[in-house]
């Protein structure tokens, strides 16, 4: 007489994930983060291309680039100093290397 599985048990079975695939899940996400981390920093470098003709300050930092200098209670003095040294259109760094255009016009008072 032949033991006959019931489905229910057939089921459950081929749901059961193999050791193999469960041990190589981490490396697969890791290896998905490696490649979107490299993708968006490509794709940052050359979004950003136009404007490196563009004059502008050397950054002050690394982490907070111009703003420091931009958004502080003496910065009527940095925005004229920046106006008068490279024109009406310049390049500002922004955090962490974003490059941001800046376009003023100045009282001539």
């Amino acid at each position: 007489m032949a033991v006959e599985s019931s489905p229910t048990i057939v089921f459950i079975t081929m749901l059961t994930p193999s050791w193999a695939v469960v041990a190589l899940l981490p490396l697969v996400g890791l290896l998905t983060s490696i490649v979107s981390l490299v993708f968006f920093a490509v794709r940052h470098r050359f979004r950003q291309l136009p404007l490196r003709t563009i004059p502008g300050p050397p950054r002050a930092s690394f982490v907070e680039g111009n703003l420091g200098q931009m958004y502080n209670p003496q910065a009527k003095a940095f925005h004229r100093h920046l106006t008068k040294t490279y024109g009406d259109i310049i390049k500002v760094n922004g955090l962490l290397g974003v490059r941001s255009l800046a376009v003023s016009q100045m009282p001539s008072s």
